[in-house]
């Protein structure tokens, strides 16, 4: 019972979610305190994206140093175990400008 306990730990583990962050600087970093936020959607467990494509460059404007920082945020993660059963996930994206 306690090796079946285990291996049932093991899987559960295995497959949730954990938050992750990808940060990108461009020029100097981000030199005052504007931050725009989005979410990008995905099916297929994240292969394939719907919805409009978040360009970072285009929500920076003409901001030559910003930071740019994908990730799974706690809401992600919360939204994903609802809607990864039908293969949708998202991510968020933040610029600070």
């Amino acid at each position: 019972m306690k090796a079946l306990r285990s291996i049932l730990l093991l899987v559960l583990v295995c497959f949730t979610p954990s938050c992750y962050s990808l940060t990108h600087t461009v020029g100097g970093g981000p030199t005052g305190v504007e931050v725009v936020t989005a979410r990008q959607w995905y099916w297929l467990w994240g292969l394939a994206r719907f919805g409009p494509r978040i360009d970072s460059e285009s929500v920076a404007g003409n901001a030559t140093s910003y930071r740019v920082t994908t990730e799974w945020s706690f809401t992600d993660i919360l939204l994903n175990v609802v809607t990864g059963a039908v293969s949708v996930v998202s991510q968020t994206v933040t610029v600070e400008k």
